[in-house]
């Protein structure tokens, strides 16, 4: 069976709500400037150093540990995409070696899986370490497919299940082809970049076991 990897915020998580929240509180507060919240939205996903640079942050880093110390506070307050935690636990039941490949913190990322009681269906939980500066998503999954080679699954074939355009490249950095959901905060010309597209769960869960079983062909 063929590996998936699975962004965290906008994918499998509804993450919006708690994240444009506290982006303005943060920004607001530490920045002095003030954003309405749907603004935010274009920032849901992306590493949070690249965000902190393209909002004029002096100190990038900084504000990232900032972000991160109010957000750790209500990260638990958000939920999975309905119907994502039945797909990962039918996913793995038929033998799809899944893991998940997000900018989060990798630590942040692994309590909100077990707080929702889905990690135990991913192999592999890759994100931010914080200890490597400019950690890309490209980084992200190959750390993703490497933690995957590690534990016997051939990752030569492997893709990506995401909502934005950098998801899109870090992927393709590693030869790995897209597939973005519709329920993605995304502008829609992202869309037209991935090798695929799916509105509902039903559709992400049928042309995911297509692909691990060899029965559907993803290309860049």
């Amino acid at each position: 069976m063929k590996p998936v990897l699975i962004d965290l915020d906008g994918t499998l998580i509804d993450s919006a709500p708690v994240v444009t929240r506290i982006f303005q509180a943060t920004v607001r507060e530490e920045m002095g400037r003030d954003y309405p919240l749907d603004f935010f939205v274009q920032f849901i996903g992306p590493p949070l150093a690249d965000t902190f640079t393209k909002l004029g942050a002096e100190d990038p880093v900084d504000m990232v540990a900032r972000y991160r110390r109010r957000y750790e506070k209500v990260m638990l307050d958000t939920p999975v995409f309905e119907g994502m935690a039945d797909m990962v636990a039918n996913l793995q039941a038929e033998g799809v070696p899944l893991a998940v490949a997000t900018s989060k913190n990798k630590h942040n990322a692994r309590a909100l899986l077990e707080h929702w009681e889905i990690a135990d269906h991913f192999l592999c939980i890759a994100g931010d370490p914080e200890n490597r500066p400019d950690y890309t998503k490209a980084m992200v999954v190959a750390d993703a497919l490497e933690c995957l080679a590690a534990q016997g699954v051939d990752a030569s074939s492997a893709l990506m299940v995401g909502d934005r355009i950098h998801d899109i490249e870090g992927a393709a950095a590693n030869g790995v082809p897209t597939v973005l959901v519709g329920w993605s905060n995304g502008p829609a010309e992202e869309f037209d970049l991935a090798w695929g597209r799916v509105d509902t769960v039903d559709e992400l869960q049928e042309l995911l076991l297509g692909f691990s079983r060899g029965e559907i062909e993803a290309t860049l």
